[in-house]
């Protein structure tokens, strides 16, 4: 067992000191620039010089006016230069435009090409020059959302819920602890007492226990994150990929590329509500996780403890499943550079597929943790079967030497008439009485008593002295 935790130990040290082996030449794209994550200042462009707030979240900065009842239609710009790398900024203000512009930005744009008097293409280019605002700053929010470990925010409050639970817990557990040492008392089984004790004593450190092993877990996820966001497209990321498709100019049929874009939106959609539901949902349970626990001194508390860590494994590994099947549709659809490409709708079609992930993943986990627990219940039954089998084997005895015993001391009042046995009592009958008959009649009254005693009887002898007399007087 130490050599299995020392391997475990050691790798996953390495797994943690990988990210940070790597030099400068290995950092991807965006990588380097969505590394600093938060408010944007010091340029020209940004606080203090211009009357906007802007927050970086990957690859995308988002500036919006101070006095949000100035705030305009969104423009976005890429290939702006912070220091030697390009980003996208995108503005709701006007102050900033012409700085942005002079830092070599390139504004983003849906242009159909339309007519003067083509009003369908005018429709056409309005609509998906919203969905394409919509989508860059939905997929931003995705991305946003993909992190969640010991440092953030939501970690915090989800440890001050726990406190609160576990001191909440602490009778429940003593109830349960009692319940469970008595009713192994009860059985008279010194495993199950020994279990009971056991359990009751450890609910409370294995609950901390497993926020620690919780916290770790979300750590290690959050590291494997964003390398899988920015391995695609070359290392330009997911954002870089869906901005190329947006904004990669070209021309065909309008329907076609609007309703593409409407599908992505409704995709992109999607990641924001897997990723939001996946964060709530995460916290709620580590907030709870003491509740969990506090039936563990009992013989059906593991199933509520591998349940619960089934549904925190499953939440813990949506967010890289669900990218790494994003990951798998970019490279899987080939090379899509704009709306008119024939991958673009197989790509919009994959992306809505992804909603299904943590669907899947929820299913995989808590099968899992049903056939766990499905081999914990049978072990429980099969020792609940032996001890109630046991109970009626000793029951059975019990019974068989009450019985046999009640059969003694009966016998010798039913039995005491018949001491003689019928062999040992004919003899008799057959030695006096027949002999007094025979005196008085003259023959044998029972002829079925051949017995030997009754053949050495002299009554024939007696006769004769009887039947002398009366020849003599005759």
């Amino acid at each position: 067992m130490l050599s299995i935790s020392s391997a475990v130990a050691v790798g996953i040290s390495l797994l943690v000191a990988a990210p940070a082996a790597a030099g400068p030449a290995d950092v991807p794209y965006s990588a380097a620039v969505s590394a600093a994550q938060g408010e944007v200042t010091d340029q020209e462009w940004s606080a203090p010089a211009a009357d906007v707030e802007c927050i970086r979240t990957g690859i995308r900065i988002t500036c919006t006016p101070t006095e949000l009842a100035s705030s305009v239609e969104e423009r976005c710009f890429n290939k702006v230069l912070i220091g030697e790398q390009q980003n996208t900024v995108c503005s709701t203000s006007e102050d900033n435009i012409e700085s942005i512009k002079d830092k070599g930005g390139e504004e983003l744009k849906i242009d159909f090409n339309c007519a003067l008097l083509d009003p369908s293409c005018t429709v056409g280019q309005t609509v998906a020059s919203a969905f394409a605002t919509s989508i860059g700053a939905q997929l931003s929010w995705a991305i946003s959302q993909t992190s969640f470990n010991s440092d953030s925010r939501l970690w915090e409050a989800s440890l001050t819920e726990w406190a609160w639970w576990q001191g909440a817990i602490i009778l429940v557990i003593l109830g349960a602890g009692i319940i469970a040492i008595v009713m192994a008392v009860a059985t008279g089984d010194r495993s199950d007492l020994v279990t009971a004790v056991s359990r009751f004593a450890l609910s409370l450190p294995l609950s901390a226990a497993s926020l620690w092993i919780i916290g770790k877990l979300l750590d290690i996820v959050d590291l494997m994150v964003e390398p899988i966001i920015n391995r695609t497209n070359g290392g330009g990321g997911v954002e870089k990929f869906m901005e190329n498709l947006i904004f990669g100019g070209g021309g065909g049929n309008v329907f076609a590329a609007t309703t593409i874009l409407g599908l992505l939106a409704i995709a992109t959609g999607v990641l924001v509500a897997v990723f939001s539901f996946r964060n709530f949902a995460l916290a709620a349970l580590i907030s709870m996780g003491p509740v969990a626990w506090m039936l563990f001194p009992t013989s059906f508390g593991k199933q509520w403890v591998v349940r619960y860590f089934s549904a925190v494994i499953a939440l813990i590994l949506t967010t890289p499943l669900t990218l790494g099947l994003l990951a798998l549709v970019i490279t899987g659809v080939g090379e899509v550079d704009t709306l008119w490409s024939i991958q673009a709708l197989p790509f919009g079609i994959g992306l809505c597929m992804i909603a299904f992930v943590p669907i899947a993943a929820f299913s995989m986990f808590s099968f899992i943790g049903g056939t766990a627990a499905d081999a914990v219940g049978s072990r429980m039954g099969s020792s609940a079967t032996q001890q109630a089998s046991r109970g009626v084997s000793m029951a059975r005895g019990a019974a068989s030497r009450a019985n046999s015993a009640r059969r003694k001391a009966s016998q010798p009042r039913t039995s005491a008439p018949r001491t003689a046995s019928p062999s040992a009592s004919a003899p008799l009958a057959s030695t006096h009485k027949p002999q007094s008959r025979q005196s008085a009649i003259g023959h044998p009254s029972t002829p079925t008593t051949k017995t030997p005693s009754a053949a050495a009887t002299p009554a024939p002898q007696s006769a004769r002295p009887h039947s002398t007399p009366r020849n003599g007087a005759s």
